[in-house]
């Protein structure tokens, strides 16, 4: 019997060697490698390109696992590099608080958290009996299996740090638990209401005066003040695969469709040959509608007969072969196909590569003479201009995220070039600072189209205040609703209002709730001014205050609730603000 639970073992140990493995890695498993090339720095720490390699290959089958038969682009695998990247920082930052806060794991600790399992080590079918765990068999497990008994342990000694650093920076929360009672009143103290409601965007001939507009801006300019602001000039220089290139993916192509035509397997083929994530299973994408692939490889797969191949048609992602195998309708009536594919991607070559680095060394050079904008239009390329950003912005208008590009404008000055970075397309981008201005308010002009659409809109309110006034003077409450719907006034139904229920395509309205939970059933609230949305008359029809028995009931799992909560809101208030001051610096671009 023992061996037969050892054998069973051996199932458990498959399960989780995976993450077993990622574990290592996040854990510093890497440093046994010998030197390798540096793929960034985070607060000193060097990053290597094996290591961030590795945890983006397990990012990337993770993706394939949950998006099967989906091709992946380039717009995905920067998403994916992206995270890979968030994850390096994030574990790198929390073993140096570690490391800082002298956290260490004592024996206790560990025992404590092997008596308190994992949801994925209780939902393993071995340690269960009728479906629920059975922690017997899991005591037993780790005290007779010596492999499955050692994994567990390595296991809690390296989550426990991050643990007990979680529970240190949360440590210093106090917590009230009267606003968790209040926090349950104002969720479940509701109203049912009938709402007239005088709209104040039915005044389209509204217009916004030069005087009123001016007038705006002199008494909100506190509103357009901004800090220290730069721009960037800058030039893309596409990265993108040749005319040759393109011939040799076509030609490529056209030779595996030969090899098909005389005989050839396509499965084996597509093994050999394809670059598409089916690749391993012969090119099998199963059953698919036309909606699942892009038009063109749609427009041919589905006008290819069973048991025929296609000729190779032309996607955003390369060069495709196409086999039907099946042909059927899905339960909703809709046409599918069962095929595989063979991909061919098309990227630039080496050549290309080397031309783009030159095109890009011809403009820094010129440029250095004769400024960016000026060596750009002598090589015919198109100059562009950021908006203003500022020293705390992460994004850049026209370049995305670009942190370390924002740190270089606020070191440098107008004029100074940077180092040409990657594009998420691959292209190389020039730039030059192109201008720089200490704290200062926006001017008018800029804000114009704003104020305007302000003014407009407190103007409407308004007329429509001005129009729900007269409704009440000329009118019985009795016959509101009446008149209303005579005179084809907006009413509004709304269930379930409490403290914070927002209005159906108009927002929050505050003093509307209120003045709703403040008025008895079957009367009508006061008219409710809004100075930027109009008025409103709210008809309560019925009215049910906060069960208090059932927060007696409940009152435990609320509080637990709102403290885990409260302790997740203190840990990511911490590690965005260790981020941000962390110094990190990020060569990605260098290999991908």
């Amino acid at each position: 019997m023992l061996q037969d639970l050892r054998n069973q073992s051996k199932i458990i140990i498959y399960i989780i060697a995976f993450v077993f493995i990622v574990g290592m890695f996040l854990m510093g498993a890497g440093s046994i490698f010998n030197k390798q090339p540096v793929l960034g720095k985070i607060n000193g720490k060097k990053i290597t390109y094996k290591k961030f390699y590795k945890m983006l290959q397990n990012n990337y089958s993770d993706w394939q696992s949950k998006n099967e038969g989906k091709e992946t682009d380039e717009k995905i695998m920067q998403q994916l590099r992206d995270q890979t990247w968030e994850q390096m920082i994030q574990f790198v930052l929390l073993d140096q608080e570690i490391k800082k806060r002298h956290i260490k794991v004592k024996d206790e600790d560990v025992i404590k958290k092997l008596k308190d399992p994992s949801s994925d080590i209780t939902q393993i079918p071995e340690l269960q009996t009728d479906g629920k765990f059975d922690y017997s068999k899991y005591e037993k497990m780790l005290y007779d299996n010596d492999q499955f008994g050692t994994y567990i342990e390595s296991r809690v000694r390296a989550n426990l740090p991050y643990q007990l650093l979680f529970d240190d920076i949360v440590s210093d929360i106090e917590f009230d638990e009267e606003k968790v009672k209040q926090d349950y009143i104002d969720k479940n103290d509701k109203a049912d209401a009938k709402v007239i409601y005088f709209d104040y965007k039915q005044y389209k001939d509204v217009v916004a005066e030069e005087s009123e507009v001016q007038k705006y801006y002199d008494e909100h300019k506190e509103d357009y003040k901004k800090g220290a602001a730069r721009k960037l000039r800058y030039v893309k220089i596409p990265f993108i695969p040749s005319v040759a290139d393109e011939k040799i993916v076509k030609d490529s192509i056209n030779f595996i469709l030969e090899k098909i035509k005389d005989g050839e397997d396509f499965a084996t083929l597509a093994k050999q040959y394809s670059q598409g994530p089916s690749a391993p299973k012969g090119g099998d994408l199963g059953y698919f509608d036309k909606t699942k692939m892009v038009k063109e490889f749609s427009a041919v797969a589905f006008n290819t007969e069973i048991g025929q191949v296609s000729k190779p048609v032309k996607t955003k992602f390369g060069w495709h072969i196409i086999k039907v195998f099946a042909k059927r309708k899905n339960a909703e009536g809709a046409d599918e196909i069962k095929a595989s594919h063979i991909l061919l991607k098309v990227n630039p070559s080496e050549k290309t590569k080397l031309d783009l680095e030159t095109k890009i060394a011809e403009l820094k050079k010129n440029a250095s003479k004769v400024g960016l904008e000026k060596a750009a239009k002598d090589l015919a390329y198109d100059v562009s201009e950021t908006k203003e950003f500022y020293e705390n912005s992460t994004y850049i208008s026209g370049l995305g995220k670009q942190e370390e590009l924002v740190k270089f404008a606020f070191a440098n000055k107008v004029g100074s070039f940077a180092d040409p970075i990657e594009g998420r397309d691959k292209e190389k981008i020039f730039c030059e600072v192109s201008y720089e201005i200490g704290e200062h308010y926006q001017t008018l002009e800029e804000v114009k189209t704003r104020i305007e659409n302000s003014v407009k809109n407190i103007k409407k309110a308004k007329k429509a205040n001005e129009k729900g006034e007269e409704f009440v003077k000329a009118n019985k409450p009795e016959d509101y609703l009446k008149i209303a719907e005579k005179e084809g006034i907006q009413i509004i139904d709304l269930k379930g209002v409490n403290k914070d229920k927002y209005v159906p395509k108009v927002g929050k309205i505050e003093a509307l709730n209120k003045a709703i939970l403040e008025t008895e059933p079957t009367h009508f609230t006061p008219l409710i001014k809004d100075e930027a949305k109009g008025a409103f008359l709210a008809y309560v029809e019925t009215r049910t205050k906060a069960d208090m028995t059932k927060f007696e009931e409940t009152k435990e799992a609320l509080i637990e609730t709102a403290k885990t909560n409260a302790k997740n809101t203190r840990y990511n208030e911490w590690y965005n603000d260790a981020k941000e001051k962390a110094k990190i610096i990020d060569n990605r671009e260098m290999y991908f």
